[in-house]
């Protein structure tokens, strides 16, 4: 038999490759549309997300003039700064302004004592003590609770684009009176009375959202008269509604 050309032998190879390199080009003609379909995507987003962002604009001083807050953004990178969105959005200006706003206003009004504000993330958090709002095992609002109340009013009428969730809670002694069977009736209808008060008054309902933890999540020791005191309060955790 005459001899193989080499030739030849390279197109025996080629034949016996062919079928795996076409699926193999197939998969990588695939993986290349799939990457630029994404990049396309992120490029298109990308470019919404700041059409968007430079339409914001922020005070830069008491004369009320503006920047968008990209240019806001770029004088705060050549000042060697690291700029997070809250930031140059004004979030967190706003957080900090609604906490010290609720601290001045309980130490104005003498019932700093009886409560508490802190941030956390992007919510506002005021904790007030429960015996300052309500008598033991009732759920009627006190007259010191209508003077707390009638001051933290103010404050949520400034800022009507934070949603507010109030929660009541109680020590784990067990409660059963002809009006409440348990600390969850008890803790659900404090929070409801408490909700009442500011739709009552003009706060948009839709904002307020009540709800009842009896002991669920207590912030002290359940064992000695002093942290079951600071677990029975209510909480209002204020929320930027996000559009």
């Amino acid at each position: 038999m005459a001899e193989r050309s080499l030739i030849e032998d390279l197109i025996d190879e080629r034949d016996d490759a062919a079928p795996w390199m076409v699926t193999y080009g197939d998969m990588m003609t695939l993986l290349l549309v799939f990457f630029i379909l994404l990049y396309t995507v992120f490029y298109f987003q990308t470019q919404d997300f700041k059409r968007d962002l430079s339409s914001l604009e922020i005070e830069v001083d008491d004369e009320g003039n503006t920047i968008s807050v990209l240019e806001y953004a770029a004088q705060l990178r050549e000042n060697g700064r690291q700029v997070r969105l809250e930031e140059a959005t004004g979030l967190r200006q706003q957080r900090a302004r609604v906490l010290e706003e609720i601290r001045e206003i309980a130490s104005a009004n003498n019932w700093h004592q009886n409560a508490s504000a802190t941030a956390t993330g992007d919510k506002v958090k005021i904790t007030l003590d429960g015996s300052a709002l309500f008598a033991s095992g009732r759920a009627e609002l006190t007259t010191q609770a209508d003077r707390i109340f009638a001051d933290m009013l103010q404050t949520f009428e400034r800022y009507p684009d934070y949603r507010i969730k109030i929660s009541g809670h109680t020590d784990n002694i067990p409660i059963s009176t002809e009006k409440f069977s348990s600390n969850w009736e008890l803790s659900a209808v404090r929070a409801t009375t408490v909700l009442r008060f500011f739709t009552d008054r003009g706060i948009d309902a839709r904002r307020l959202t009540a709800t009842g933890y009896a002991d669920l999540f207590p912030i002290d020791h359940s064992d000695t008269p002093q942290g079951r005191a600071r677990n029975r309060r209510v909480e209002f955790v204020l929320e930027k509604e996000r559009s």
